[in-house]
């Protein structure tokens, strides 16, 4: 499928602003970045020029997704998207253009909650962190306000049973530009050609379609019919002050939602009376008390991921102490006797040891990265940043163990153990037995490419040169990009005629390798030619 932009239309997308905001988001992502991040950002003008040339010709085609499944805390799995890095500037130019004309005309607080955009249009933070608290917040207004009987409900595979047909119906009702709209169903269509994902996960403008745009229709159908509804992305709530009231917006609820293709997750459904919201309520004050000073302390979000950028420089000495102490009363409340674990608080507590750089929490992380699969990102990230104080073979030990493990079972886990043992401290413990299981790993095209990437940058580190050539020769048969961009930077480390010629080889196919190719000429340093180079 192609896709070009209509006459005139080009001029709309800030391409270097959707850049700025691709940059920004990444580094949440469901996977550490691949290479062509970090080239695309040392000469973006480059890949921003291809891009639009390519719309404008007509001549753009999108790249399928590909999906790396990722647990939840209930041991589910979200279809995690790995988008090509032109399709998502393309995605968040797009969406930007459609923020900015829908802003006005959808619903916010008090009865929307989350995913609000940045005020600063020029900002590279798309979306604002926060809005769970607020959503808290109005169930306990509601609940002091008389409206004690409340529903609890979210939707089946929300994002996955996103359809193009309303999402284009969605965009229409409210006045976007048709040509804007036609060409993301384009995009989105594309990717849900060959694997039907809905909107792609983990990324910023499906946050905000999925999280403001296409509940639109809903959220104004409920309030036209007076009922007390209100909601934070798919998780939504209905307060009344009889029970029979809440039971009639749950019918109503199911028919708008029917309307769209969704339907309510039956499992989490509940209509909770006056005694069980208090019950609620109460459990949740007293934990968030305790919170709270952790929280504003710290400056950190405890419903949402942060990104390993989000570290504070600057604590005086008091202020890590209170921290620590706060942190080490949650965290004993979150872990208990390591069987019965609160994955919410478990995730606060790792992500604020990490903020404050405290090595406090490193036995029970390293335990943790056998029992909760789904918080195995922030714990590498929180690993990572303690790694220079803490006895890096632990560490070594642990991971080699779980990616020999048969009991870890998603590559997921596999991707961010690796990008564990690549951190500095710990690579340099790795010996010659580990280097050889993880390049097998990266050989291995039965594994996802997210895993073989992160293995390859293991590999390329300990400079063999057997390895590297082993590499070399996989080039024209490997089918995933991100890979083969890999392996051209594990080629940079042989000699230098021998990289340039395999270099000039590379070259003129795709303009994403150039990118690659050109940075990685770059930021090579030039090296004496090596024995039998």
């Amino acid at each position: 499928m192609t896709i070009s932009i209509p006459s005139g239309l080009a001029p709309q997308l800030d391409l270097e602003r959707a850049w700025r905001r691709v940059w920004k988001d990444r580094s949440t992502d469901f996977v550490n970045p691949p290479i062509i991040y970090s080239a695309v950002n040392a000469n973006r003008t480059a890949l921003l020029d291809q891009l639009t040339g390519e719309l404008e010709s007509g001549e753009y085609r999108p790249a399928p997704a590909r999906i790396i499944d990722v647990p939840k805390p209930n041991h589910t799995l979200r279809p995690g998207a790995i988008l090509n890095v032109k399709d998502r500037v393309l995605y968040q130019a797009l969406v930007d253009v459609i923020a900015e004309t829908t802003i006005p005309r959808i619903l916010g607080p008090p009865d929307v909650f989350g995913f609000q955009t940045n005020p600063d249009n020029d900002s590279a933070e798309f979306l604002l962190h926060g809005g769970f608290s607020e959503f808290r917040r109005r169930l306990s207004e509601e609940y002091d306000a008389g409206n004690r009987h409340v529903l609890e409900s979210d939707i089946a595979a929300y994002f996955e049973s996103v359809q193009t047909r309303f999402m284009l119906e969605a965009l229409l009702g409210l006045d976007i530009d048709p040509r804007i709209a036609e060409v993301l169903i384009r995009l989105l269509g594309s990717w849900n050609s060959l694997t039907p994902i809905g909107l792609p996960q983990g990324v910023w403008p499906s946050d905000y379609l999925g999280g403001r745009i296409y509940l639109d229709r809903v959220d104004k159908g409920m309030l036209q019919k007076e009922h007390r509804f209100f909601r934070y992305s798919d998780d939504m709530r209905i307060a009344a002050s009889r029970r029979l009231d809440v039971r009639r917006g749950l019918r109503d609820l199911v028919l708008e939602l029917r309307a769209i293709g969704l339907h309510v997750q039956s499992a989490k459904t509940k209509l909770l009376r006056p005694d069980e919201v208090e019950r609620s309520l109460r459990r949740l004050h007293d934990r968030l008390a305790a919170r709270e000073d952790l929280v504003e302390l710290l400056d950190l979000d405890p419903y949402g991921y942060t990104s390993p950028e989000d570290t504070l420089d600057e604590l005086d000495e008091d202020e890590i102490i209170r921290s620590e102490s706060l942190l080490g009363a949650l965290m004993e409340e979150a872990y208990g006797d390591g069987q019965q674990l609160d994955f919410e608080l478990c995730r606060t507590c790792i992500t604020g040891y990490r903020r404050i750089r405290s090595p406090a929490a490193f036995d029970i992380a390293l335990d943790l990265l056998g029992k909760l699969p789904a918080l195995t990102q922030e714990l590498v990230r929180y690993l990572r940043s303690i790694a220079a104080d803490v006895e890096c073979d632990r560490i070594r030990a642990r991971a080699l163990q779980l990616l020999r493990s048969r009991e870890v079972i998603h590559e997921w886990q596999h991707h961010w153990l690796l990008h564990l043992l690549n951190e500095q401290n710990v690579r340099q413990v790795l010996n010659p037995a580990d280097v050889n299981f993880i390049f097998r790993m990266a050989l291995d095209r039965n594994r996802h490419a997210a895993v073989r990437v992160a293995a390859i940058r293991i590999a390329l580190s300990s400079e063999e040169e057997a390895k590297l050539r082993q590499l070399e020769t996989m080039y024209g048969d490997e089918y995933d990009a991100d890979v083969r961009h890999s392996i051209l930077d594990a080629v940079a480390r042989l000699g230098q005629a021998e990289r340039n010629s395999f270099f000039s080889t590379c070259e003129g196919l795709d303009g994403q390798t150039d990118v690659v190719i050109r940075y990685i000429r770059e930021r090579t340093p030039r090296r004496a030619a090596r024995a039998g180079s």
